[in-house]
């Protein structure tokens, strides 16, 4: 109900600029400048005046469209968007009693005639039910009325006039003027209703505050230093004196023990009785113990619907805002009293004695501060802009957004065409933690009392100061220093030129510049290193923000804010680390944004793991040599899936056809030109990988198998055929359909050298019985397991250059290429980004969700002696249309990977062809 008003007065601000009004549907209206006489109200009013012209089918409100608004006869109309509300407001609720209203009289001049002078502000309106029935009363008009539009009145300081026929109600927002009330006296029940909340809310609070002297928080050294000190004493003539709200219902009952004064305010000023409900809404008629800060009001309608439901009671508030009086020419409260800016009060109860339980209702009721001072509690809140407690979460402190004295609201101005951060106090604050690495006092104005903060920026902070000591084996933290945070604005001006970058960014909240604390090795601790930190690591916490990065290096910091389009910036060449250009710089800097947005940013969770027992990944050469694992002993149980043999019967049986493929492929090699030793080096090889035997792809025989396929690949001259740039296209090995995808126009495996000298021997099967024609696989997973295939699908990864495309039909043929791709994007430097063709459309988001799982995996597990700088960036799509080309080459290399398949069907045949039985 009172969060709503904000807005509202938002649209007063443009009502006094004569720019805009912004009305509560959301429409935005110019008004006019030149006023004809024959639109001037006849009474006092702040609404602007409309043209008409082009908004037949806009409405103020659901409930008011301009033409219901306006005089029918007329082009221009005057409209007060507060009243509007009101309007709204009223015409809802008796909607949801199935009693709607209509406008029987809007805005009206003088020569329509109008039932009311009132007609002629913009600020009035004359109703009635749509189709009134038996049991339906204009009284029930009035006290809807007089529930909705009250408090949106009483927000702006303005009083509510009704009158009543036997079928129609005038409803007016009375003039700016101090004009009394216009309604009858009996009509104050009907406020109760609309101040009362609907339930009692919950409180589970365990503190108990029973003896005097208790106080809650039980650390506050005093309520100032909890809730922070007063600016200045509010008068009742102040502009800040409009911030503060005034409780009209009964519920509450309130002392007035100033209404017997002579004067009150001023000398010569009247005082108001309020005790049984104040003389108005305009600033002269405010009782002053009514009066208080709208977060002690919304934490007081709590407290006081606590105290009726559960002691059966009345709270009852001896002292809220102070004013001078003539009892007290200089107020009850001392100078600085927490009074004088409605942010304190004395409660006590009226029909019962339990201040402990009261205590309790106000520490649930979000009262910051609680003290029992034995026949009463004292009780005081924080700023806070607006009615609700909207906290603003940071990681280790929520806070609440607040509005400056009126005095100082140029220091904490922004223009209207920037956005900016909440505005909070930090009195009382300095010291409180933001994040775990820095404190209030680290970013705000060191000359200024209030702040404007992003909680994004402070993320980032922390992401910053976190990443730089991850790896810090043990040695203490580094301090990274915010130079500079937020600035007021005149500061902000004065320290900022125009043309400067950092203009207009530390004043709305957006910006740090920051350094290493002094002492550090500059060598490696400098502004080059917090750049690549700062891009690597807030790159995606603003794009989750909705906003980019400005990240500017300086000599000595680095800038970083939240801006709305990226901007890479360098002070001077000097700040540039060794023998890096502005453009490599820049490049780098760009790369690391992108792969922070995309989690493409390599950051092992323990990097000392990560390397160990790791084998990088390398291109061919003769100078390769595998690393002998390192030995680990595990003892087996019956619960292991395989256990290692080289002495089976397969074994046994292949001996002879192992060697005659070792002695087969290596006939091939021998016709290579081959220096010194390598052909004795490459003949070892092979026998220690084609013409070994042993079960299982785990333990020491794999191991083996391993590192001399691998030094057979790296060292024999038959290259991948892949090294030209964009050309490489990675399928799985066998789905025959994606080759035409893959391999056409592109290059793919089957195409590569090494490939052809390999994969017949993968291929291969004997005849156990020569007399049978029962076929084996010589390599079978089971028997005698191979590594070829998955170490030349790395290899091929390895020697690819820029785009890679890969091939894929199931999210199950993704996860087959997972090693495959983890060379390709985390370990290949060469590769400048990988695209996933995927040829079933249904499976698109299903194959892209595991490949995004595979680089968040590799983000954090992957070996950063060898990785790139970057994981390289990806992409999912659906494949496009395949451009198919046959070739006699191509049907060759798809009968021998087809052979694999389809050996038994084969086998089959063949004896259909002999005329044999099966």
């Amino acid at each position: 109900m009172f969060r709503s008003v904000l807005v509202l007065l938002a649209a007063l601000v443009h009502l006094c600029t004569g720019e805009s009004v912004t009305f509560p549907s959301g429409e935005v209206l110019n008004s006019v400048d030149d006023v004809p006489d024959a639109y001037v109200s006849a009474i006092n009013t702040s609404s602007l005046l409309f043209d008409s012209e082009g908004l037949d089918s806009v409405s103020l409100s659901v409930y008011v469209p301009v033409s219901r608004w306006k005089s029918p006869d007329q082009r221009y109309f005057r409209a007060n968007p507060t009243f509007i509300a009101c309007l709204q407001n009223t015409s809802t609720a008796l909607s949801g009693e199935e009693k709607p209203i209509e406008i029987a009289e809007g805005y009206r001049i003088a020569s329509d005639s109008p039932s009311s002078d009132a007609l002629t502000t913009g600020e009035a309106a004359v109703v009635r039910f749509t189709n009134a029935t038996a049991g339906m009363t204009v009284n029930d008009i009035v006290r809807v009325a007089i529930q909705q539009c009250v408090p949106v009145f009483e927000d702006v300081q303005r009083n509510i006039g009704i009158t009543v026929t036997d079928d129609t109600v005038l409803i007016q927002m009375r003039p700016d003027d101090g004009s009394d009330l216009g309604f009858e006296s009996d009509w104050w029940t009907y406020l109760d209703s609309a101040y009362d909340l609907a339930t009692t809310p919950t409180c589970e609070e365990d503190t108990a505050l029973s003896a005097n002297g208790d106080k809650y928080p039980s650390t506050a050294t005093s309520a100032e230093a909890e809730v922070g000190a007063i600016d200045s004493a509010i008068t009742r003539d102040s502009e800040d004196f409009r911030q503060l709200v005034q409780y009209p219902a009964s519920h509450i009952l309130f002392a007035d023990e100033e209404s017997s004064s002579s004067w009150c305010g001023a000398e010569g000023a009247s005082c108001n009785p309020c005790a049984s409900h104040p003389v108005g809404f305009t600033p002269s008629q405010r009782c002053a113990d009514r009066v208080m800060s709208k977060r002690l009001y919304t934490a007081l309608l709590r407290v006081d619907k606590h105290v009726r439901a559960q002691l059966n009671a009345r709270l009852r508030i001896t002292e809220a805002w102070d004013e001078p009086h003539s009892g007290a020419a200089d107020g009850d409260q001392a100078e600085n009293s927490l009074h004088n800016e409605g942010r304190a009060a004395k409660l006590e109860l009226s029909g019962s004695s339990d201040l402990t339980s009261l205590a309790k209702y106000c520490i649930c009721a979000d009262i910051d501060y609680v003290e029992h001072k034995g026949t009463y509690l004292f009780v005081a809140v924080q700023k806070q802009e607006g009615y609700l407690s909207n906290y603003i979460e940071f990681d280790n402190e929520a806070l609440v957004p607040v509005l400056p004295p009126s005095s100082n609201t140029d220091t904490y101005d922004v223009s209207d065409v920037y956005t900016r951060a909440y505005l909070f106090d930090s009195d009382g604050k300095e010291d409180k933690y933001l994040c775990d690495d820095a404190t209030i006092g680290d970013f705000k104005d060191p000359d200024e009392r209030y702040f404007r903060l992003d909680p994004t920026l402070v993320k980032c902070y922390q992401a910053i100061s976190t990443r730089d000591n991850k790896y810090n084996n043990g040695a203490a933290r580094r301090k990274i220093v915010v130079n500079v945070g937020y600035r007021s604005t005149p500061a902000q001006s004065n320290e900022y030129g125009i043309n400067d970058p950092r203009y207009n960014t530390f004043n709305r909240g957006y910006a740090m510049q920051l350094s290493y604390e002094d002492g550090v090795d500059t060598e490696t601790y400098n502004p080059a290193r917090l750049a690549t930190i700062a891009a690597s690591q807030c790159g995606k916490l603003f794009k989750t923000a909705g906003v980019s990065i400005g990240l500017g290096l300086y000599t000595d910091s680095i800038f970083v804010d939240m801006r709305n389009e990226q901007e890479l910036w360098v002070e001077t060449s000097d700040a540039l680390p060794a023998d890096t250009s502005e453009d490599e710089w820049f490049d780098k800097t760009d790369e690391y944004v992108f792969a922070s947005e995309e989690d493409r940013i390599i950051e092992p969770d323990d990097p000392v793991s990560a390397c160990l027992d790791f084998i990088a990944p390398e291109k061919q050469s003769s100078d390769f040599e595998h690393p002998s694992s390192a030995k680990r002993r595990k003892k087996r149980t019956a619960n292991d899936v395989c256990t290692p043999s080289s002495s089976t019967t397969h074994c046994s049986q292949t001996a002879a056809h192992r060697d005659n493929e070792v002695s087969h492929v290596m006939s091939m090699v021998v016709r290579k030109y081959l220096e010194g030793d390598l052909e004795d080096r490459l003949r070892a090889a092979l026998r220690g990988c084609t013409g070994a035997c042993g079960t299982c792809m785990e333990g020491s025989i794999w191991d083996e198998k391993v590192r001399n396929c691998n030094n057979f690949m790296h060292w024999v001259p038959f290259n991948l055929g892949n090294n030209e740039t964009d050309v490489t296209n990675i399928h799985p090995r066998n789905n025959l359909e994606l080759k035409a995808y893959a391999c056409h126009p592109g290059h793919c495996i089957i195409e590569a050298p090494l490939f052809s000298l390999l994969v017949q021997s993968v291929d291969e099967r004997y005849r156990p019985d020569p007399a049978q024609s029962a076929e084996q696989e010589l390599y079978s997973s089971e028997q005698n397991p191979l590594p070829i295939m998955d170490l030349l699908y790395k290899l091929y990864a390895m020697h690819a250059r820029g785009q890679v495309n890969v091939w894929v039909a199931t999210e199950e043929e993704i996860n087959s290429l997972e090693s495959s791709l983890q060379v390709a994007m985390v370990y290949n430097k060469d590769v400048t980004g990988v695209t996933i063709y995927v040829t079933n459309p249904d499976v698109v988001a299903d194959v892209e969700t595991a490949a995004r799982k595979f680089v968040e995996d590799w983000a954090t597990s992957a070996c950063t002696e060898h990785t790139r700088d970057t994981i390289a960036p990806l992409t999912v799509e659906a494949a496009p249309a395949a451009k198919r080309r046959r070739s006699p080459e191509y049907d060759l290399r798809d009968q021998l990977l087809e052979r694999e398949q389809k050996w038994e069907e084969r086998w089959m045949q063949s004896k259909l062809r002999s005329g044999g039985g099966m």
